[in-house]
């Protein structure tokens, strides 16, 4: 379990730099599968979605853009979370985007929020693993 109070000013560095790197970053998962669900080509969808980096498709700018804050504040959160050990949190945070995706009147958008969602918490928790990890091991 890590314990705030005895990290380094180096492993500050090192969690301050990799979250920053997560929220620059975790669109591209994103996107990327949010594309796959568009097109069912995959690899494809990743060059696509790497090139057309601000880009969103078949969204209003402003959900677009809402998704996007949405985003990067669950980044955020699923990374303080990991190192305060309260997975139960993670828990009621995603249970919430669960609900809060139902609320849609558009019959796809609840899946395609979701499922963005999923691959944005994946994405995270493993990158906060790994920031973790290497605090650990430092």
């Amino acid at each position: 379990m890590a314990n705030p109070s005895t990290f380094t000013p180096i492993d500050w560095g090192v969690i301050i730099v990799g979250t920053g790197v997560l929220i620059l970053t975790s669109g591209i998962p994103v996107r990327s599968f949010g594309a796959y669900i568009r097109s069912g080509k995959l690899v494809g969808s990743i060059v696509k979605t790497v090139r057309q980096w601000g880009e969103y498709e078949g969204l209003g700018e402003e959900v677009a853009r809402a998704n996007k804050i949405v985003g990067k504040c669950e980044n955020l959160l699923v990374v303080i979370f990991i190192f305060a050990n309260s997975y139960t949190a993670l828990a009621v945070i995603f249970a919430a985007e669960g609900l809060v995706s139902l609320q849609s009147d558009d019959d796809d958008y609840p899946f395609h929020h979701l499922a963005g969602t999923m691959v944005n918490f994946t994405y995270s928790i493993l990158f906060a693993l790994l920031l973790l990890g290497i605090v650990q091991i430092w």
